[in-house]
């Protein structure tokens, strides 16, 4: 008996000196640890995650300044853009370098890439960015064939929402695979085909449960998302954790901001005493409908209300004197949860300094920078080998048949920012190229540039100063300390 009262106090002794994130007290009674299968957590809240993200997307300014900010920061302007430099024997290949670059540009222009004809190749990636974040995942459908454009491939963006989630087939055969999710997988997890719904009919179309399912091979879908574990089959919304306060906070301001409506509109009411109760004539004093007194309201005038009528104000003080304060702390868990800076998401620079504007930018564009290698991994580049394939078929790019994987990878160009002080990124970037720390195609990549168009450029500029007897480039002092020389 005295040995297990031992054990037992030792045994205690150890779990307090455990993991105080494991240890069960009334401070933590209702927190409860979830190590439940990916899948079955979201297969219980995906349709509900993913309609009020969308709901959000529609009614709350925060999200839609973020999806926003994806669109402008990860894609930009110009778009994600090829830029070829492929070699043979060390030499590079400017011919078909500049022919594979041309014949991209043409096809991913609006109506010829699209199989709506009303998307371009970039409108294409803002949709897939928008989706992915707002969703969770994002599809896109390889269509082959020449009716749509003369490459033999277009794009069609489809509504995740296609890709029912209730749809789960357990096989009874060991011939059959498992649907989990609307996504048909191999004994692997591998994806095999994916069931679309569809309110068509033909040899392609199955019925299970009520509903008609298109079922398309997989190697004709891009189904866009990031796992967070390894045997993770569908997506969810990009703003899963920053959701409810999200909405809680929308809640709270819109109650600010009728409270405060309400406190402008200075208010009060009507009270009667019983003994001198009102009995003035009903002409001489306006009604409602209801038998209440009706005193107007006007700019500097004081009234003599009837007899026993007492008059007492109501005055609500709105919006509360920590009321910027609190929508801060707000935001600024909220961005957390979205990994954006406080200051993008809220767009306030009140009180930045420098320093600190400087340090939120670099981690906010590291993150853009990340969305951006995700992007061309899952989509650019399954989409450029898919065209460059379709491309040599149809004869437009004049490569052989066994070259054809000597031009699979080219170099992709992401929307790059302006620094916070460009005069120090400039000097900086003229010191590294001279010391050789840093070549001048380097700097023009982190610019987002080709360096081929940059010196294009510089030739034609200098080709029409020389013809137009210009000088460009030249130091005004320098050439007044020349010409004093010459003197």
């Amino acid at each position: 008996m005295g040995l297990l009262s031992l054990f037992q106090r030792k045994k205690k002794v150890v779990a307090r000196r455990g993991f105080s994130g494991a240890e069960y007290s009334r401070l933590v009674s209702k927190w409860r640890g979830n190590i439940d299968d990916i899948d079955n957590l979201i297969y219980g809240s995906l349709a509900t995650l993913r309609g009020r993200s969308r709901e959000l997307s529609l009614n709350n300014d925060y999200m839609v300044r973020f999806l926003n900010l994806l669109r402008s920061n990860v894609v930009g302007q110009n778009g994600i853009s090829l830029q070829c430099l492929f070699k043979d024997k060390q030499k590079i290949q400017k011919d078909i370098n500049d022919k594979i670059e041309e014949e991209f540009k043409i096809w991913s222009k609006k109506g010829v890439c699209d199989v709506t004809k009303k998307f371009s190749f970039q409108a294409i990636q803002k949709q897939v960015i928008s989706s992915f974040a707002r969703d969770g995942e994002a599809l896109v459908r390889f269509v082959r064939g020449n009716d749509f454009n003369e490459f033999g491939l277009a794009l069609q963006v489809l509504d995740v929402c296609l890709l029912d989630d209730r749809f789960n087939f357990q096989p009874t055969d060991k011939n059959q695979n498992i649907i989990k999710m609307g996504i048909e997988l191999d004994a692997w997890g591998a994806p095999v085909a994916y069931y679309l719904k569809t309110k068509g009919y033909g040899d392609n179309v199955y019925t299970y449960f009520g509903n008609n399912y298109t079922r398309v091979p997989a190697n004709e879908i891009l189904h866009i998302y990031d796992p967070v574990t390894p045997d993770q089959t569908r997506g969810f919304p990009l703003i899963h954790a920053a959701m409810k306060r999200l909405k809680m906070l929308g809640a709270y301001e819109e109650a600010e901001i009728v409270a405060a409506q309400v406190a402008s509109s200075k208010m009060g009411f009507f009270t009667q005493d019983e003994e001198g109760a009102y009995e003035g004539d009903d002409e001489e004093q306006e009604k409602d409908d209801d038998g209440n007194l009706i005193q107007e309201a006007s700019p500097g005038a004081f009234e003599l209300l009837p007899k026993g009528v007492k008059f007492q104000d109501w005055n609500p003080e709105h919006p509360a004197g920590n009321f910027s304060g609190f929508i801060k702390a707000c935001l600024r868990g909220i961005s957390s949860g979205m990994n954006v800076s406080y200051n993008s998401l809220a767009s306030d620079l009140e009180g930045v300094n420098y320093s600190s504007l400087r340090a939120g930018l670099l981690e906010e564009r590291d993150y853009y920078k990340l969305l951006q290698g995700f992007l061309i991994e899952n989509f650019m580049q399954p989409v450029y080998e898919k065209w460059l394939e379709t491309s040599f078929l149809m004869g437009i790019i004049p490569i052989k048949a066994g070259d054809i994987r000597k031009y699979q990878n080219p170099k992709w160009l992401g929307r790059r920012w302006a620094w916070v002080d460009p005069l120090k990124e400039t000097k900086a970037n003229k010191e590294a190229v001279e010391a050789g720390f840093k070549s001048r195609r380097g700097v023009c990549i982190e610019e987002g540039r080709n360096i081929e168009d940059v010196f294009g450029e510089i030739k034609q500029e200098q080709e029409l100063a020389d013809k137009l007897g210009i000088k460009i480039g030249t130091n005004e002092k320098e050439g007044d300390d020349g010409a004093e020389n010459e003197s």
